[in-house]
């Protein structure tokens, strides 16, 4: 349920995933950290919009920045 919820924002952007990873959780039975790479540039009103909208809603959440293709 929440991770769809989650990748349905990316999908209505239409951003495309590159990487998506799990880890448990630490002493939590059946939580998982999720870890996500997409192609798509920062500086774009919807995209900032969204990152700031995961900051404030998810539990936990780490914008680790972003890089350039060259």
């Amino acid at each position: 349920g929440s991770l769809n919820r989650l990748l349905s924002r990316f999908s209505d952007l239409q951003l495309n995933l590159t990487k998506i990873e799990s880890r448990p959780v630490a002493d939590k039975n059946f939580e998982y950290y999720f870890y996500l790479d997409f192609a798509g540039n920062t500086e774009t009103p919807a995209i900032g919009q969204l990152i700031g909208q995961l900051e404030k809603e998810l539990p936990a959440f780490t914008f680790l920045g972003n890089y350039e293709e060259i």
